[in-house]
């Protein structure tokens, strides 16, 4: 829904007796609002399974609850519940724990993140696998993503982007199963730190980087570490680490999901997370105008709650976007 005021004046010319009797008149100037004022969008999507968002909810074999758990629940639950972190591309992460009671095996942990783990609208995510490798040791890590990717054109996949080697974030996202090393390279560079070094990148369980001209062959679940060091690395964490119950770690140290609050800020064919920190006292319309160099008059705003959007690794709960309009003018009467 877009809500677009714009101010109206009508300039009147008197008709003077001779040409030299009268100055022209001057039409008068038109307002400028001093900061942008967007008007509010309607976006308010209810999800199946919605009662899972808030406080501790139990659902079959998984449970949300605030995080981390504490020490009398967590020493009673371990070895019998695993904590485990579920990414969905475009989606904020969410941490649940899943009961696992004798003999159940990994599986049995993902058929219960796929049928009750909240976060999405019920339905739409019907794959789920393994991180390859795992973040760190102890707690399952998996991505969930629509089954229907590998239909689209030549194939897509869901993977996640891990730039915290090159001071960038941590994200899901889907991209083609085979995609050149220069357009993966253009793709994230923008998102890391400044580096004289090449961005190189390890794909999955491999533990040599990615050679530069060959095609980058991705399945649904591998991790693309970028990195500026181009040595071997040491043999990273696998999901099969934890068929053994001594290695999951306890849901005392199960933490929530790291998040970046953040503002999606949308403007022509460009995106921007804007934070607390770059406002340095202003508010945040004011930001916007400045630093996209706008002039309020001439555009218009909307914003829209979306709560749990993730970009590229910002939570982003507001969405602001921004469209040109025409300038305001008057009509001559004489």
């Amino acid at each position: 829904m877009w809500v677009i005021m714009t101010p109206v004046s009508v300039h009147a010319m008197a008709r003077s007796e001779g040409p030299d009797d009268l100055p022209p008149t001057q039409p008068l100037p038109m307002p400028v609002p001093a900061v942008l004022e967007p008007a509010y969008g309607i976006c308010d999507v209810e999800y199946p399974g919605e009662d899972l968002r808030n406080g501790p909810q139990v659902r079959a074999n998984v449970v949300s609850r605030d995080l981390p758990w504490p020490k009398a629940e967590a020493d009673a639950a371990d070895t019998r519940w695993l904590g485990c972190y579920v990414y969905t591309p475009h989606y904020s992460p969410v941490g649940v724990a899943v009961q696992m009671p004798e003999p159940v095996d990994l599986q049995h942990a993902l058929d219960g993140i796929h049928d009750c783990a909240p976060g999405v609208p019920a339905g739409l995510f019907s794959g789920i696998v393994p991180l390859r490798p795992q973040r760190f040791p102890g707690y399952l890590q998996v991505i969930r993503f629509p089954s229907m990717l590998k239909d689209v054109h030549d194939g897509y996949t869901a993977v996640i982007c891990d730039l915290t080697h090159v001071g960038g974030p941590y994200f899901p996202t889907v991209l083609p199963k085979g995609i050149s090393h220069a357009d993966l390279a253009a793709f994230l560079q923008p998102l890391t730190s400044h580096s004289d070094e090449p961005l190189r990148f390890f794909v999955g369980c491999r533990l040599k980087v990615w050679p530069t001209e060959a095609m980058v062959l991705l399945r649904d679940g591998d991790v693309i570490l970028g990195t500026f060091d181009s040595s071997p690395r040491p043999q990273p964490c696998r999901y099969e680490d934890l068929l053994s119950r001594d290695t999951w770690g306890s849901l005392q140290h199960f933490f929530a999901p790291e998040t970046r609050p953040r503002t999606c800020v949308m403007y022509q064919d460009k995106r921007y997370c804007v934070g607390e920190h770059h406002l340095q006292g202003r508010t945040l319309n004011e930001y916007i105008v400045s630093f996209l160099g706008i002039d309020a008059s001439r555009v218009a705003s909307c914003r829209y709650c979306i709560r749990d959007l993730d970009v590229q690794g910002d939570h982003c709960a507001t969405v602001i976007t921004i469209a040109d309009v025409a300038p305001p003018t008057g009509d001559r009467v004489g």
